[in-house]
């Protein structure tokens, strides 16, 4: 059975005006499309670090728990696309001064360093200056996750 309209040869790609696209200005919508995607890539990842960064300086300003539970939830959404992306993990691998090799990895890094954190705010006898050391440690380790 034939469909009609239907052959071997493929229409030539049509600009918005309906003009045909010569050859080579394809690959130049393509490498735009390319350039367009991972600037809206990075932008998303600046989004939620800045998230991360403002739900940090309310921490800051006024700890307390409800500031924390938003600290840790913005921390966690960074996290969740860096472990759902293409990174997986991202393991560190260095020698000891005894000559033993360590693996360390930066997600349970960042989680300790969360923990630390959220025990220091729950306590309340933390100064800004060791808040400020542990969010400063935090956004170090997330900016290592990213790149």
């Amino acid at each position: 059975m034939r469909i009609k309209g239907v052959g071997t040869e493929s229409s030539p790609p049509l600009n918005e005006r309906g003009e045909v696209i010569p050859e080579h200005e394809g690959k130049v919508a393509f490498k735009q499309i390319l350039k367009t995607a991972g600037e809206q890539e990075a932008a998303g990842w600046d989004q939620l670090l800045t998230r991360v960064d403002e739900a940090a300086k309310k921490l800051l300003n006024q700890p307390s728990v409800a500031t924390l539970r938003s600290y840790r939830a913005a921390v966690r959404d960074f996290m969740k696309k860096a472990i759902s992306g293409s990174y997986q993990m991202k393991g560190e691998s260095r020698w000891d001064r005894r000559g033993n090799r360590r693996v360390f990895c930066v997600v349970q890094k960042i989680n300790q360093a969360l923990e630390e954190l959220t025990t220091e705010v729950l306590e309340k006898n933390a100064t800004p200056i060791t808040l400020l050391a542990k969010i400063d440690e935090i956004r170090g380790l997330l900016i290592d996750l990213y790149y």
